[in-house]
C-alpha cells in the first residue's frame, strides 16, 4: 500500500528550524569565544596576587581563594558542556520507511542548511534526507516554542544558568573581571537559556543594536575626538600604508567623527529589516578595520580585544545574515507590516509575553542612560574605546629606586617637580593581559593596594599622592597619604578597597 504523501511544511515551521540551528551555532560560538578570551586573560580569573583585586562588595574582601577556583572550574565545565550540547542538539530523525523529501514553499531568500550528505535547501527546492529529518521535527507551535526535545532544552538551560552563576560570582569577587565581553556573554547566555530560538534571535538583535548605539554615543565626546579617535586613525593609516588625499588639510580630529558615526549608522541600518544587509556589511568592515588597527601591525593591543571583535563578526553573521521571509512568524509575531516592530518589542516588550530574557535585554539597552550621571559603570554602558572614564593618576614623590625593580618599567616622569607617575593601566596589561577597569573607585583601590603592599610610604606626607582627575583637567582632588586615599575610597557607593589576598 502506497504511503500517504506528507503535507508541505509551513513557512513558520521552516523558520523555527532555521533559527533553532542558528541559535545552536551561536551557543557553540559563544562557548568557543569565551574559552579563548578566558585563556588569553587567564590570570584575571584566578585568585592571583600579582595585581590588586577589588570586590564589588566589602564583605567579599576576606573571601578565600578556593572560592575563585571553584567558580572558575564551574564556569569552564559549563562552557565545555555548552559547546558539546551545541554539537549534539539536533532534532530526532524522521521515522524509517517514510518519505524523507518535504515540499517547501517557494522563497527567493531561502537559506541553505548544511547536512552530512552535502545536500541543502535551495530556492523553491527540496530538503535533502538528513536536513529533511531535522526540518520535519514536531513543530510544537503552541505547546512548546522550541524544536528540541524537552530533555535537551532542560540541559541547555541548566548549563547556561551554571555559566551565568559562576561568571557572576567571579565578577563579584573582582570588578576587574567585569570586562564588557563577559557582561555581553552573560546576557546572551540568559537569552539562550530562556527564550525560544526565534524570539531569542530577535532579542539578541536588539542587544547587538543597543551595543553599537551606546558605543557610538560614548564616542561623541571631545576627549575621544581629540585623543583616542585620531590615534586609532593614525594607526590604521600606518597599517594600510595609505592616507586619504587631502588629509593634510583635514585634521584627524575631524576625521575621527567617522568612527562614532559609522557605529551609529550600523545601529540604524541593522534596526530596519530592509537595510540589514548593508548594516551587516558595514559592521563587519568596521570590526575588521579595528582588528587591523589594534592588532600586531598596529597598536598591539591585548589579545582579548581582538578576540572580542572576532566574536562580534561571527555573532552578527548568525543574527543578521540573510534572514528568510517569514522570520517574524518564527519570533512569535504575525503579519510584519511594521518593519521596526521586532526592535520595539525587544526594547519595550508586551507585558503578556514578558519573561526573564526580555527583562535582561531591556535593562542592558536602557540602563546606559544612567551612565553620564554616575549611576552606572562605563563598560556595562558599552562605553568602550572611550576616554571619558575617570582617570586616576598615582604620583610618587621619591626616587625610582624605591619602587620594586619589576614595576619600574611602569614609571613615567611626571613634570618639573621631579615626581613619577605610576601607570596602573600598563601594569594591568602586563600582569593580566587585560585592560584596566575604567571606574574611579576601582582605580583608587588599585593605587591603595599598590601602596599597602610595597610599603612605599616612609611616614612623610607628600612622598606619594593620588591625583583623581575627572572628565575635565580641572577641578581635581589631591589626596596625599594613605589615610586620605583610604577615606576617599570609603566614599563610593560600591566597595573600593582591595581584597585581602597577597598582602594587598
Amino acid at each position: 500500500m502506497a504511503s500517504e504523501p506528507r503535507p508541505a511544511a509551513s513557512r513558520t515551521d521552516l523558520q523555527q528550524t532555521i533559527w533553532q540551528r542558528r541559535m545552536n551555532r551561536l551557543r557553540g560560538w559563544l562557548a568557543v569565544s569565551c574559552l579563548a578570551l578566558v585563556a588569553s586573560t587567564w590570570k584575571l580569573w584566578t585568585p592571583q596576587t600579582v595585581f590588586p583585586q577589588i570586590p564589588f562588595l566589602a564583605a567579599l574582601r576576606t573571601a578565600p581563594a578556593w572560592l575563585d577556583w571553584l567558580a572558575l572550574a564551574l564556569m569552564l565545565v559549563a562552557l565545555v558542556a555548552m559547546l558539546a550540547l551545541s554539537l549534539i542538539n539536533r532534532c530526532r530523525p524522521a521515522p524509517a520507511g517514510r518519505d524523507a523529501n518535504l515540499a517547501l514553499p517557494t522563497s527567493d531568500n531561502a537559506i541553505s542548511l548544511p547536512s552530512p550528505s552535502g545536500k541543502g535547501l535551495g530556492v523553491g527546492g527540496q530538503i535533502g534526507r538528513d536536513s529533511a529529518s531535522e526540518a520535519n521535527c514536531p513543530s510544537e507551535r503552541t505547546s512548546s516554542p522550541s524544536l528540541l526535545p524537552r530533555g535537551h532544552r532542560g540541559r541547555n538551560r541548566k548549563v547556561a544558568l551554571l555559566f551565568v552563576a559562576s561568571l557572576a560570582l567571579l565578577v563579584l569577587l573582582d570588578q576587574h573581571r567585569f570586562q564588557p565581553w563577559a557582561y555581553q556573554f552573560g546576557i546572551v547566555a540568559i537569552v539562550l537559556a530562556f527564550a525560544p530560538s526565534g524570539r531569542g534571535a530577535s532579542l539578541l538583535r536588539v542587544l547587538t543594536i543597543g551595543i553599537y548605539f551606546w558605543s557610538a554615543v560614548s564616542k561623541l565626546d571631545d576627549g575621544f575626538l581629540r585623543t583616542t579617535g585620531p590615534d586609532l586613525l593614525r594607526a590604521l593609516f600606518g597599517v594600510v600604508g595609505f592616507e586619504p588625499p587631502g588629509i593634510a588639510r583635514l585634521s584627524l580630529a575631524t576625521l575621527a567623527w567617522l568612527l562614532p558615526l559609522s557605529e551609529l549608522a550600523v545601529a540604524i541600518l541593522l534596526s530596519i529589516r530592509s537595510t540589514r544587509a548593508f548594516g551587516l556589511g558595514l559592521a563587519i568592515s568596521m570590526h575588521l578595520a579595528l582588528m587591523l588597527t589594534l592588532g600586531p601591525l598596529g597598536l598591539r593591543s591585548a589579545a582579548g580585544v581582538l578576540l572580542w571583535n572576532i566574536y562580534f563578526v561571527g555573532q552578527d553573521l548568525v543574527l543578521f545574515w540573510k534572514p528568510a521571509r517569514g522570520w517574524h512568524g518564527a519570533a512569535g509575531e504575525t503579519g510584519g507590516r511594521l518593519r521596526l516592530r521586532e526592535f520595539g518589542a525587544g526594547v519595550v516588550p508586551a507585558v503578556r509575553t514578558i519573561g526573564v530574557e526580555h527583562i535582561v535585554v531591556a535593562l542592558a539597552v536602557w540602563l546606559p542612560i544612567l551612565e553620564p550621571f554616575g549611576w552606572f559603570d562605563h563598560w556595562p554602558a558599552w562605553a568602550v574605546y572611550a576616554p571619558r572614564g575617570e582617570r586616576v593618576s598615582l604620583l610618587l614623590y621619591m626616587p625610582a629606586e624605591r619602587v620594586p625593580a619589576e614595576l619600574r618599567k611602569f614609571l613615567r616622569h611626571g613634570g618639573w617637580d621631579g615626581h613619577h607617575v605610576f601607570r596602573t593601566d600598563l601594569w594591568s596589561l602586563d600582569a593580566l593581559k587585560a585592560p584596566l577597569y575604567p571606574q574611579e573607585r576601582f582605580r583608587v583601590g588599585v593605587a591603595l593596594g599598590f601602596l599597602n603592599r610595597y610599603r612605599i610610604e616612609d611616614g612623610e606626607a607628600g612622598d606619594y599622592a593620588v591625583l583623581v582627575s575627572k572628565s575635565r583637567p580641572m577641578p581635581h582632588d589631591w589626596m596625599p597619604g594613605t589615610l586620605a586615599i583610604r577615606d576617599y575610597a570609603g566614599s563610593f557607593r560600591l566597595n573600593a578597597l582591595p581584597r585581602k589576598l597577597g598582602g594587598w
